[in-house]
């Protein structure tokens, strides 16, 4: 039988980032766990689940937005009305940005989803008082 576990799921997604540019950083907090930037600095995350991979970043907010959570929580929730990204906010006030897509690993499939999970950054910086909630 093949398997199609994480051991087995992890270095096709490792390759397929790579191939995008993408280098892999070396440590990881889990096998499940894959962290990559890109050649600006964009950070990312991908982690391998039984049921799905969630790819991920985060963002650090302003002082502002960390001593206005009513503004943040606002801002998180026009994002997840408006993006196919899951917007959510830690306790230190950190915004991260998820997206969900089923397992296992198919070169297609993970394409398009990448290419939607980088475009949905892109929108990050539109919504109303993002100046105020990611700038000093």
């Amino acid at each position: 039988m093949e398997n199609t576990g994480i051991n087995a799921q992890k270095p096709l997604y490792q390759s397929h980032l790579e191939f995008l540019g993408w280098t892999i950083e070396k440590e990881s907090y889990d096998e499940e766990t894959i962290f990559a930037k890109n050649q600006s600095g964009f950070f990312l995350y991908l982690r391998i689940q039984d049921y799905a991979i969630v790819l991920g970043t985060y963002y650090g907010t302003s002082k502002y937005a960390k001593s206005h959570k009513l503004e943040l929580l606002e801002y998180c929730n026009n994002a997840n009305r408006t993006t196919c990204a899951q917007y959510s906010i830690s306790d230190g006030g950190m915004v991260y940005v998820q997206m969900f897509l089923p397992s296992p690993y198919e070169r297609t499939t993970f394409g398009k989803f990448f290419e939607l999970f980088i475009g949905e950054q892109s929108k990050i910086m539109t919504f109303p008082n993002a100046n105020k909630i990611f700038h000093d």
